[in-house]
C-alpha cells in the first residue's frame, strides 16, 4: 500500500499504516504477525545503517508488542482490531491515561462491544480525524448538524445558542485552557471520568526576604524562596520530613503566598495515593530529604507531571541551581534541612502515606523491566549491554535498557525506535506479564532464531551468546538524542540512541 498523502488526515494515516501490515481495514492482526513485520522493517533499516540487528533488537520488539496487546486488547480474543490500532496510536501523547481510559473500556466492551467502534466515529464526526482533537468551532459545527449524541452525558442539547454549547462543552471536556479537546478526554468523559482542579500553593520561606539579599548571596535576584505544595481533591500534598498530605493552605507552612491553578485532572484519589505510595516514596521520605536538591519543589513537579503532564513553573523549578551557587547555603544545608524538616513542619492534622514494600531485583543482562518516567506511560524492555556513557557524571545508580518506541511522527505517520537509554534504577521494576507470558514466548521463539529467553533470566543463562547481544557502536558515533516520548530526559547527560527508526 502506498504512504499516505502529507494532506490526509491523522486518523486516515494510522488506519493505512494498520493495513499495510494487515492488508485490509476488515482483517485483524495477531501479536506474532506484528512482530514478525515490525522486525522485518527494522532489520532493513539496520542493514542500511551498516548496523548489526542483534537478538536483544528483536526481544525489545517483542516486548513493545505485548506491551501492546496488554493495552489495547480490550476484548481479549488476542488480536489487534484497526479500531484497537486507532485507539492506541491516539493515546500514545497521554501518557498515564492510558490504563485510565482503558480501565473504563474493558468494563464498558463488556457491555457494549461496539463501544470503541461508536467513540472513535462520534470523536471523528466532531472534527477529531484531521488533528486528533476537536476544537470549539466542531463542536458547533457538530451541534448545529444535530450530531451530538454520544457526548451529551449530563449537557443538556435542546435549542440552544452554539456558542453557548460549545463553551460548555470544551468546559466539561478539555483538561487545560488551551480550548482543545484530545482524544483521550474525549473518551474519558463519554464513560464517566470527571475533571478535578489542580493548583500550586507556594510559599515564601524567606517571608519578603530574598529579594533584597538574593543578589548579595547568590549573585541572582530570587522574588521568593518558594515551599510548593500541589493541591487536588481538597488536600495539599507536600514534601518535607516526609510525603504528606493537609487541609489545603492549613500546613505548618502557613498562608500561601501565591496560588496558582495548573489545570484539571482526570485521577481519582485513590490512584494518586497508589502512584505517591508505589513510585515517589521510595525517592521522598526522611532519609532522602534535602533542602536543595531533594526538596519539596522537585517532588511537587513530579506530581504534576502524573497529574497533568506538565511541569513546575521555571521561577520554581530552577530554584535548586540557583541556590547552589552560594557557598554561605551549601555551609548552611545541614541546618536548614533540619530547620524545614523537623521544625516548620510539626502539625497533628498532616497524614503520612506509608510506602508499599518493593523488593530488590539484580537487572543483569536480559531482565526483562517497566521503565517509568515520571507521567508517562510505563514502558518495557530489556536490560542490555550499552555503550559508555561519554557524558555521564557517574554518580547516579542506572543500567542500559533497549525497548520499542513507538510514536507518531510530526506529520502523523507511526513511527517505530528501537532505542537504548540509561535509565536509574529507581524508575525500575521487574516486569510482570501475568497471563501475557505465553503471548511473550511466542513471539520470541517466532522472531528470534537459535534462542530462547526466560523471563526475569539473565541472557548469560541462555542460548543466545554475548556475540549476538551486544551492538559494536564506536564511541565517537554515540549521539544524544531527545526521547521522543518526553520532555525532559532522565538525566541531563543521558542518551538515547534510536537503533533504527521506522514507518510503520
Amino acid at each position: 500500500m502506498p504512504s499516505p498523502s502529507p494532506s490526509a488526515s491523522l486518523l486516515l494515516r494510522i488506519r493505512q499504516a494498520f493495513c499495510q501490515c494487515s492488508g485490509s481495514v476488515h482483517s485483524s492482526i495477531a501479536p506474532v504477525e506484528l512482530a514478525r513485520y515490525w522486525q522485518k522493517l527494522a532489520e532493513g533499516e539496520a542493514k542500511r545503517q551498516g548496523r548489526v540487528f542483534t537478538a536483544t533488537d528483536s526481544q525489545a520488539i517483542a516486548l513493545g508488542v505485548v506491551q501492546l496487546v496488554q493495552e489495547v486488547d480490550l476484548t481479549s480474543t488476542g488480536r489487534f482490531t484497526i479500531d484497537d490500532w486507532v485507539h492506541y496510536m491516539l493515546l500514545l501523547s497521554s501518557g498515564r491515561a492510558t490504563s485510565q481510559v482503558n480501565s473504563l473500556l474493558k468494563s464498558a466492551v463488556q457491555r457494549r462491544p461496539r463501544v470503541l467502534h461508536d467513540l472513535q466515529s462520534t470523536f471523528e464526526q466532531m472534527g477529531g480525524a484531521k488533528k486528533g482533537m476537536v476544537n470549539a468551532k466542531d463542536v458547533i459545527e457538530m451541534y448545529s448538524h444535530k450530531l451530538m449524541k454520544l457526548i451529551s452525558g449530563s449537557l443538556e442539547l435542546g435549542n440552544r445558542d452554539p456558542e453557548q454549547f460549545a463553551h460548555e462543552v470544551m468546559d466539561a471536556l478539555s483538561l487545560d485552557t488551551d480550548e482543545r479537546i484530545t482524544y483521550h478526554e474525549f473518551v474519558a468523559y463519554c464513560l464517566g471520568r470527571q475533571k478535578h482542579k489542580v493548583c500550586l500553593y507556594l510559599y515564601d520561606l524567606s517571608n519578603g526576604l530574598s529579594e533584597s539579599m538574593s543578589p548579595r548571596l547568590i549573585g541572582t535576584k530570587l522574588d521568593a524562596i518558594w515551599h510548593s505544595g500541589v493541591v487536588v481533591f481538597g488536600k495539599e500534598y507536600y514534601f518535607s520530613r516526609d510525603t504528606m498530605f493537609d487541609e489545603a493552605g492549613k500546613t505548618g507552612f502557613g498562608t500561601p503566598t501565591k496560588i496558582l491553578e495548573l489545570g484539571s485532572t482526570l485521577w481519582h484519589q485513590e490512584e494518586l495515593h497508589h502512584f505517591i505510595c508505589r513510585e515517589l516514596k521510595p525517592m521522598f521520605h526522611r532519609g532522602t530529604y534535602d533542602v536543595v536538591l531533594n526538596n519539596c519543589n522537585h517532588f511537587s513537579d513530579r506530581l504534576c507531571m502524573y497529574l497533568l503532564g506538565q511541569r513546575l513553573p521555571d521561577e520554581v523549578l530552577r530554584q535548586s541551581s540557583y541556590l547552589m551557587q552560594s557557598s554561605t547555603i551549601r555551609t548552611l544545608r545541614p541546618v536548614l534541612n533540619w530547620w524545614v524538616r523537623d521544625v516548620v513542619v510539626q502539625r497533628d492534622t498532616e497524614t503520612t502515606l506509608q510506602a508499599e514494600g518493593l523488593p530488590r531485583v539484580d537487572f543483569s543482562p536480559g531482565v526483562c523491566v517497566t521503565m517509568t518516567k515520571d507521567w508517562c506511560r510505563p514502558v518495557l524492555g530489556v536490560v542490555c549491554n550499552g555503550c559508555p556513557d561519554a557524558n555521564g557524571d557517574g554518580n547516579d545508580e542506572g543500567t542500559w535498557v533497549r525497548y520499542f518506541n513507538l510514536c507518531l511522527g510530526k506529520a502523523g505517520s507511526c513511527r517505530g525506535h528501537v532505542c537504548t537509554e540509561w535509565v536509574p534504577l529507581a524508575c525500575l521494576q521487574e516486569a510482570k506479564f501475568s497471563h501475557y507470558d505465553s503471548v511473550y514466548r511466542e513471539i520470541l521463539s517466532a522472531i528470534v532464531p537459535d534462542g530462547s529467553f526466560e523471563l526475569g533470566a539473565s541472557l548469560k543463562d541462555t542460548n543466545v551468546t554475548s556475540d549476538n547481544l551486544t551492538d559494536t557502536l564506536d564511541p565517537d558515533e554515540w549521539s544524544v538524542f531527545p526521547c521522543e516520548q518526553s520532555n525532559v530526559p532522565w538525566k541531563s547527560t543521558c542518551g538515547v540512541k534510536p537503533h533504527a527508526e521506522i514507518f510503520l
